[in-house]
Parts: structure tokens; C-alpha cells; sequence
């Protein structure tokens, strides 16, 4: 399951991107395909307190991946990809490190994370120059899931052996976020890699949700009723999120490029253009 849910969850990420814009993608990928998977190992392997402690852990973890986002954001601008990776896995690292001798109770962590999202999604640099995304290289989907796994992989092996606390907060290692920011920004920008982060910044409100939920119901009800409705939860929350954000998606028709169709989404903060040409996303040309 974890070498599949995570990799299916880049794949699907990466075609809505492509299709309605980072913003979007950035909605949908922020659904925890990454951290159930490891929460449900840590489980079987460990029993339910430990992945009570780890899903808090995972929770407050979260305060880390913001750091990382916010941080990718800005030096994007500046440094390449991979230096930019390394730098904002840097600042991953220094937050992680200050948060592992903070244990706070999933009721606290959770609005706290919360309002971490709304002021880093503040604080991201926009961009106003977005330009269309580039025809990606051959083999590009397949190279995105391989390095899912692989870090999938890594993390999850590492996870067990670092007692339940640190390895919530490095369930909340940004997998998803560090693949796809990186190669969208190799391709389109570090603008579009921002939007994408943005919206990831958003879609994490369903990562949270799911933590939250698994830290509350896991030692009272066992696991798969707390696994059941922290899912049926993260659905419900990123669905909504999602069919948000596809409203603001601008759908501009170019005769110029051919018939083809200009797909960009808005910033949700940000009022669409009305005198902007507009044609319903299903049309076909």
C-alpha cells in the first residue's frame, strides 16, 4: 500500500496540474496518502500508542512542512532546483529539531498548524508572470512516481526506528512536496512551483485532518474505525477545497495557439478577471 498510494497520489497530482493548473494540484495533492500509509505501518508494527503518539507527532510535524514550503517558495526565486531543495530540506531539518522536544496534544497542535497555513499562504511570493507550462520531457510521470517510492521507502524504514514522536514529525516529511515542487520547477519556473505550494498549502488542511482524527479516535476505537473516518474525513475536506478552487479555474481559448486551451489557475485571494474570454473547462476545440 505505501508503495502505491503515494506514487498514485504524484501521478494524479501532477495531471490535474497539467490540466486545471499548479493551484489545483497543489489542492489535491495535499491529500495524506503519504503519511497514512506510514501511520498504518507504525500501527501493525508498533501497536496503537505509538501511532496515536506518532500521528501527533505527524500533526505537529506539519509546522515543519509549512517551513519548508514557505522556504521553497522564496529561494526558488533566486537558486535552481536542486539547490533550492536542499536549502528548504535544511530548514525542514532546523524545525524538526526544535519540535522534537515539543510534545504537544493534538488538540492544541491542530489550530495552531491551521493558522500556520493561512499565514504562510500570506507570506508566499506571487507571481503575476505565470507562463504557460512546457511540454514535459518523455518519461517525465514515470520518473515522478519512481522517486515517490523511493522516498516513500526510505522514510518508512527510518521511521520505526526513531521512536513514535520523531517519527510523526517525519511522517510529515515533505515527499510529495519536495518531487513535485522540484520538477515543476525545473520545467516551468519557480512561479509556477509557488503555485503549486500554495494551493499545496491548502490541500494540507486534509493532512491535518487526518492526523487529528487518527490521534483522537486510534486509542479508544482501534484502527481501522480511526483510519476509516480519518479518511473519510480527508476526503471530505480536500474534495471541498478542491471543487473551491476549480471554480476560480480561468479557461482561456487562443485561436492563436491553434485551438488549443490556455488552462491557469487563480489565486483563491484574488478576484477572477471578468473581461476575460471564457470558455466552460469541459469544451473541446
Amino acid at each position: 500500500m505505501k508503495l502505491t498510494l503515494a506514487p498514485a497520489l504524484v501521478a494524479g497530482t501532477t495531471l490535474v496540474a497539467r490540466r486545471w493548473g499548479a493551484l489545483l494540484g497543489g489542492v489535491v495533492g495535499g491529500f495524506p496518502a503519504v503519511v497514512g500509509p506510514i501511520l498504518i505501518a507504525l500501527d501493525a508494527q508498533h501497536g496503537d500508542a505509538f501511532a496515536t503518539r506518532a500521528a501527533a507527532g505527524a500533526l505537529a510535524g506539519l509546522i515543519s512542512l509549512t517551513a519548508f514550503i514557505l522556504a521553497y517558495g522564496w529561494i526558488a526565486r533566486r537558486l535552481s532546483w536542486p539547490a533550492t531543495l536542499v536549502v528548504s530540506w535544511a530548514v525542514f531539518a532546523l524545525a524538526t529539531a526544535a519540535l522534537d522536544g515539543v510534545d504537544p496534544r493534538s488538540g492544541v497542535a491542530f489550530p495552531v498548524v491551521l493558522v500556520c497555513f493561512v499565514l504562510a499562504w500570506v507570506a508566499m511570493p506571487r507571481s503575476d508572470d505565470l507562463s504557460a507550462a512546457a511540454a514535459p520531457p518523455r518519461f517525465d510521470l514515470a520518473m515522478r512516481v519512481v522517486a515517490t517510492a523511493a522516498f516513500v521507502v526510505i522514510l518508512t524504514a527510518a521511521a520505526g526506528a526513531l521512536g513514535p514522536q520523531l517519527s510523526g514529525l517525519l511522517a510529515a516529511f515533505p515527499i510529495l512536496a519536495s518531487v513535485l515542487a522540484a520538477f515543476i520547477h525545473a520545467q516551468d519556473g519557480a512561479g509556477a512551483a509557488s503555485e503549486f505550494l500554495r494551493g499545496l498549502l491548502g490541500g494540507l488542511a486534509g493532512f491535518a485532518s487526518f492526523c487529528f482524527v487518527v490521534a483522537q479516535m486510534l486509542p479508544d476505537t482501534g484502527p481501522v474505525a480511526a483510519f476509516a473516518v480519518a479518511t473519510a474525513v480527508a476526503v471530505v475536506v480536500n474534495g471541498s477545497l478542491a471543487v473551491a478552487a476549480g471554480r476560480r479555474v480561468n479557461v482561456h481559448y487562443s485561436p492563436a495557439s491553434g485551438g488549443e486551451t490556455d488552462v491557469r489557475a487563480l489565486d483563491p485571494l484574488t478576484e477572477p478577471n471578468p473581461a476575460a474570454p471564457r470558455t466552460p473547462p469541459h469544451a473541446s476545440h
